[in-house]
């Protein structure tokens, strides 16, 4: 858990590559807490929270510079600040973070997504 162990990147690149992602909308994130795979393992069945699913926290997020995708980009991996690239381009296109824009924003998305 997050309390034994901190937050941990995922293994897998999510559609905005690897990150811990954010919604404002609880929906959203609810389709995640609710997967069988987010449950753990040893959760107690006597528990509510263990017969219904997972849980979900609510954060007030610091998004810094913001990247915004349209669509998917299972890629991304954060900008070095650190590297030639960055040095080269005064750090022009530098991001602290990425919005997967909806459609009403003119992106692919029913929801914002946040990582």
């Amino acid at each position: 858990g997050i309390v034994s162990d901190g937050f941990q990147l995922p293994e897998h690149s999510g559609m905005f590559g690897k990150g811990i992602y954010f919604a404002d909308s609880p929906l959203k994130s609810w389709q995640y807490a609710s997967r069988e795979e987010a449950i753990p393992k040893h959760c107690c069945p006597a528990l509510p929270c263990c017969n219904r699913g997972g849980l979900i926290l609510m954060c007030l997020v610091d998004m810094g510079d913001r990247r915004e995708e349209h669509t998917a980009n299972i890629h991304l991996a954060g900008y070095d600040r650190s590297g030639c690239w960055a040095c080269l381009t005064c750090g022009t296109g530098a991001y602290d973070s990425v919005v997967g824009l909806s459609q009403e924003q003119g992106g692919a998305l029913r929801v914002p997504e946040y990582v």
